[in-house]
């Protein structure tokens, strides 16, 4: 299953089957250049983690892949996309590719209650 890129998102892939160090810390970095409302958290078809930040506004390309690489997110990938994103303009998006029947667990950011 394809899952793209919401105007409002941000798809970090992580490397690891662990979140990085000082995710939390990264997220409030984040969180204070753009409002976060939460993020979903699940395992990739290779068992490492997809993220998926939301945010309370739209996120632009460059913005998104900036908070990508904070957030721990894979380099090639965030280089790819960045070269994308220069060649390509508005025309770049981000996707992850999830196992059928995929399950997410969502996490609210702290203070906003959902």
């Amino acid at each position: 299953m394809m899952l793209l890129r919401k105007p409002n998102q941000v798809l970090v892939d992580i490397d690891t089957p662990f979140l990085p160090g000082g995710f939390d810390q990264r997220l409030s970095m984040v969180h204070a250049l753009a409002p976060i409302s939460g993020w979903h958290i699940n395992t990739s078809r290779g068992g490492n983690l997809h993220v998926t930040v939301d945010f309370h506004q739209d996120v632009r390309h460059q913005d998104a892949l900036l908070f990508e690489a904070i957030l721990g997110g894979d380099f090639k990938r965030v280089a790819l996309g960045r070269k994308s994103l220069a060649e390509n303009g508005d025309q770049f998006t981000s996707i992850f590719f999830e196992k059928p029947g995929y399950k997410t667990r969502y996490v609210p950011y702290p203070g906003e209650g959902k």
